[in-house]
């Protein structure tokens, strides 16, 4: 896994859009399967729009994990309190400080996705509505065993 960060940290800006635009692809795709050479581009075009909170990510992880790392070497005790602090609640400064990167990237991809949508075809539209119509038979199934 480091070594595919490492592998990130290597390329230009553009080359991290483009990878980060086709990372988001490949989930569209997985949903609403192959798109045809014209849409790709569209939709590769339209993900390297975002906004890129990779900075600000990497600043928030890497406090997350220097509480996680804190709490395991001293506060072993109170593992179960601190991990729920650390890893559940908004209220820990680097959590505060990502928010506004978090939220603004969040509002630019759903407008992103609402353009796309309107790019899909209904078939295509019919195969994610299939794919959630099994997720909920699952849900319901665990729900009840």
């Amino acid at each position: 896994k480091l070594e595919e960060y490492d592998e990130y940290l290597d390329k230009t800006p553009q080359q991290r859009s483009l990878y980060r635009a086709r990372q988001n692809l490949d989930r569209l795709e997985d949903w609403y399967g192959n798109f045809d050479d014209d849409l790709w581009e569209r939709v590769i075009t339209r993900f390297q729009q975002l906004p890129d909170i990779h900075q600000a990510l990497a600043k928030y992880r890497n406090a997350r994990h220097q509480a996680l790392i804190a709490v395991l070497e001293n506060k072993p005790d109170q593992i179960k309190r601190e991990l729920h602090r650390v890893l559940l609640n908004n209220d820990t400064k680097y959590a505060q400080e990502f928010e506004p990167a978090r939220k603004a990237y969040g509002l630019a991809y759903a407008a992103a996705f609402e353009e796309i949508n309107s790019w899909l075809s209904n078939k295509q539209r019919q195969k994610a509505v299939k794919k959630l119509r099994d997720y909920a038979q699952v849900a319901t199934r665990l729900s009840k065993s």
